[in-house]
């Protein structure tokens, strides 16, 4: 079953021509889950450039999170369907978070000003 992140994500890369068209995908520490497989699949169906803070979530990660309940006890326990894995490179499959082509840490001075480095990056690009 194709979700509707993933399924969007296709047909963009059917619409766009990422030779005269820029993708950008904005990644942080609360980045994970159905966010790391939406990365991924912009950075290789869209050629998109990563920007942001190492994302706090891996490329290969279990998830699919499903629910039983055990028949003797009847205790409702959760679970994750499968393992999910992002791209076939073992070293970054194997990685501990997705480190972005452009790096922008977040800083009190950014926070307090109330600026946007990434968005003011973007736009100079």
């Amino acid at each position: 079953m194709t979700n509707q992140g993933s399924a969007m994500i296709t047909k963009l890369a059917q619409m766009i021509d990422t030779t005269k068209t820029k993708v950008y995908v904005i990644v942080g520490r609360r980045t994970f889950s159905a966010a790391i497989i939406h990365t991924m699949e912009l950075k290789r169906l869209l050629n998109a450039t990563v920007i942001g803070e190492p994302t706090g979530g891996k490329p290969s990660f279990y998830g699919g999170v499903d629910t039983r309940y055990l028949p003797s006890s009847c205790l409702r326990i959760g679970f994750s369907r499968g393992h999910r894995k992002t791209t076939l490179d073992e070293v970054t499959a194997n990685a501990n978070t997705i480190v972005p082509d452009v790096i922008f840490p977040v800083t009190l001075q950014n926070y307090t000003s109330g600026t946007d480095a990434i968005y003011d990056w973007i736009l100079r690009q």
